[in-house]
């Protein structure tokens, strides 16, 4: 496991110091495994080195070594340990935290706490793995109706899920499954997806897909790693970032292979636009999310309500991002079709001089091009989706709206020159007839 002792042949002061220095090594190792953040590990076991007053400490830490090193420069003595990091587990982390807070304030032996760890580190009974893989399915589900998908997409979401969940057990238990776990289950899920959509029912693919792959997305990894690099710690954060993009290229890898297979197979995928569901499904979802992320990252039973809380808070706060967002595209559009109409009847209205009439003749003219003008431009309200599936989202009606307010302001000089010219103009499609 480890190497302890000196170079010079010079020993440890006594017991204590050694039974210490066990501690740190395998408190990091555990803390590495629990997924905790390289840097953060570092600071912390040196800190508890100081705090067990151990002489001159020093404590390197990468994602496969541990080193703890005790003694001057000249007489120094080292513990090394060869691990692996591990996924996140916010209870585990918990209660490595409790321990280390208790050996640090001598409420607890390094001997006693060695015991602890040793006694944490034993391998989770199955049917924690089963709780895990049940919350695959739960934020499948949850993040299928955060994406916009309706019925038919949260239901195949969550048998998706379900079989991802299935998946992570048998790569808990055989470690050469979990080595292509990530491109593995993407493969199935994929598959899945477009063999229910092909001769099942229609639904949105790539939401479905989307969705059931979401715990697998390399998010929090990547999180670490851009921690980790801004703190200098480059080995660490190289390793994380890399280790990122390489599962990001499983997933999109899987992906792409289970859906040429299962065309080959079933043929081709029948797609449809998702049903709306009532706003009060996503904060349901949301609740969802969080009784999900509790049994994923397996939290102590006290953060339960914290957890669900934070994922609450948060989807309300992008939920309500994304509404004042499209106010303020409401707002800005309704401001450019002001503009454009000012623009178009300033441009197109009568002239003044000698030549009223025929300034009045041209003025009714430009008065019918623009009335068709506007016309070609405002008939995006009564669009259809074009596959005759159902009617377009209010959603995506604002945005079209939007869109032609701004074709409206951004048409109306040119439209203006042109009707002063008596030349046709096309706008939309649609020619302004003479």
């Amino acid at each position: 496991m480890a190497e302890l002792g000196g170079e010079t042949g010079v020993a440890i002061q006594d017991e204590r110091q050694l039974e210490a220095a066990e501690f740190i090594l395998r408190l990091g190792n555990a803390l590495l495994q629990a997924g905790y953040a390289i840097n953060q590990i570092g600071e912390l076991l040196l800190a508890l080195s100081h705090s067990l007053e151990l002489p001159q400490p020093q404590v390197y830490v990468t994602p496969t070594v541990i080193e703890v090193t005790i003694g001057p420069l000249t007489r120094q003595h080292r513990a090394l340990l060869v691990t692996t990091p591990g996924d996140i587990n916010l209870g585990q982390l918990t209660q490595l935290d409790t321990i280390a807070r208790a050996v640090a304030a001598g409420t607890l032996s390094p001997h006693d706490g060695i015991a602890r760890l040793e006694a944490l580190s034993d391998a989770p009974p199955l049917g924690n793995a089963l709780l895990v893989g049940v919350s695959y399915a739960l934020t499948a589900a949850a993040f299928a109706r955060t994406l916009g998908g309706g019925i038919r997409e949260i239901l195949v979401a969550a048998l998706v899920g379900g079989v991802t969940g299935v998946l992570a057990v048998f790569a808990q238990l055989f470690s050469r499954v979990q080595r292509i776990f990530p491109p593995l289950a993407a493969f199935i899920a994929s598959l899945l997806v477009s063999a229910w959509a092909a001769r099942v029912t229609p639904v949105a693919g790539d939401l479905v897909t989307l969705a059931g792959l979401f715990v697998l997305l390399p998010g929090f990894t990547l999180t670490v790693a851009l921690e980790e690099l801004a703190s200098r710690d480059l080995v660490s954060g190289t390793v994380r970032m890399t280790s990122a993009f390489i599962t990001l290229f499983g997933l999109i890898l899987g992906v792409a292979l289970g859906r040429q297979f299962a065309e080959r197979l079933f043929g081709p995928a029948r797609l449809v636009v998702p049903t709306t569901l009532p706003a009060w499904t996503y904060l349901l979802a949301a609740l969802l999310a969080g009784l999900a992320y509790t049994l994923w990252l397996q939290v102590e039973r006290r953060d339960i309500v914290w957890v669900v809380l934070a994922c609450v808070i948060g989807a309300t706060a992008a939920r309500g991002c994304a509404g004042a967002r499209t106010a303020a595209r409401s707002v800005r559009g309704g401001i450019g079709g002001w503009a454009g109409e000012q623009s178009l009847r300033v441009a197109l209205g009568p002239t003044s001089g000698g030549d009223a009439g025929a300034g009045a003749d041209r003025t009714g003219a430009g008065e019918h091009r623009a009335t068709e003008l506007r016309g070609a431009l405002y008939r995006a309200d009564d669009c259809r989706h074009p596959d005759g599936f159902s009617d377009v989202s209010d959603r995506d009606r604002a945005g079209l709206r939007h869109l032609r307010r701004q074709s409206a302001a951004a048409l109306a000089p040119s439209a203006a020159h042109a009707l002063r010219r008596g030349q046709p103009h096309r706008a939309d499609g649609v020619a302004a007839r003479q």
